[in-house]
């Protein structure tokens, strides 16, 4: 449920074809020198598969360590630059309109499988009507508020059309009557049904939709923000190049600390925002508290003795 998705934000926010290489390399090696640690292995094992990940979307993406691919580090017509050219589908920087939409349609789409997770737990329980009513009914609400709102960035026919304000009208009538079904009164039922719709009480709601899509808006802020570092990195190293004799080698020494920072800085990154839409906006679409609190049989380690003083 949890591994492609996060793989998939992970190289989105860096992706870069070097940046994945050394990731890789880097994992690789951890993994190599710690074999006999389970947990480390399998957790440098997860880097190691995003690696690949941000390779693949900076292969897409056209990012090479920035432009390390320009004519001018590299010379015209370079080998590098023609094999980007040849793998880059979208180039984020030149069209971050179509970059946008993409990342959040990529959060619509984490989100609608979220609703259908907790449809899925709903219907394993044998409650088949809270999969209905906190569900099904959101999966026909939901997509038919976006149907009516398209028409405001480009022209639909007017029968997609029709029939997203029939989804919308058809789903909403019946959320406001079960939202609140633990009410006792009738006035109660319908009151939290309303609310419910707008996201302050419920299982979810309008706001909480438009709020969580749009917090998927950061892995294109992420994956340009890792483009443009490493861009202003080489150009950096570019001035330094023409100081006479020096001037080689303080291009490559500018050009090695510079992407190992902006490498190191963006795993951070690029780990700690996919795995906060995880565990914020997608586990709160499905995920559910309350159970039997953990009790360990024992403790057992190779670095540390526990010693029961009782």
């Amino acid at each position: 449920f949890l591994t492609l998705g996060f793989l998939l934000f992970f190289g989105i926010c860096f992706g870069d074809v070097v940046y994945g290489t050394m990731l890789m390399g880097f994992s690789y090696y951890i993994m190599y020198k710690y074999k006999n640690y389970e947990g480390i292995r399998n957790f440098f094992k997860l880097f190691f598969y995003a690696g690949i990940s941000t390779a693949i979307i900076g292969a897409m993406t056209g990012g090479w360590a920035g432009d390390i691919y320009d004519a001018k580090y590299l010379g015209e017509n370079n080998l590098l630059l023609r094999l980007r050219n040849s793998l880059m589908i979208i180039d984020p920087l030149a069209r971050p309109i179509i970059a946008l939409v993409f990342a959040i349609g990529l959060g619509i789409i984490n989100q609608f499988y979220g609703i259908s997770l907790r449809m899925y737990g709903e219907l394993r329980k044998g409650r088949v009507g809270n999969a209905i009513f906190d569900g099904v009914l959101w999966l026909i609400f939901l997509p038919g508020i976006i149907i009516i709102t398209i028409p405001i960035f480009a022209k639909v026919p007017g029968g997609i059309f029709n029939a997203g304000l029939y989804m919308v009208i058809g789903s909403a009538i019946g959320l406001v009557l079960t939202q609140g079904r633990n009410e006792k009164s009738w006035i109660g039922k319908i009151v939290i049904g309303f609310v419910s719709m707008y996201g302050i009480l419920g299982t979810y709601g309008c706001t909480s939709f438009v709020s969580d899509i749009l917090s998927y808006s950061r892995l294109l802020a992420l994956g340009l923000t890792t483009s443009i570092i490493a861009m202003s990195i080489n150009i950096i190293a570019d001035i330094v190049k023409p100081i006479n004799i020096i001037g080689i080698g303080a291009f490559i020494l500018v050009l090695i600390l510079g992407h190992t920072f902006n490498f190191l800085v963006c795993i951070i990154s690029s780990f700690v925002h996919p795995a906060r839409l995880i565990f914020l906006e997608f586990f709160g679409r499905f995920y559910q508290g309350a159970a039997i609190k953990f009790q360990p049989y024992g403790f057992s380690s190779k670095r540390i003795q526990v010693i029961n003083l009782d």
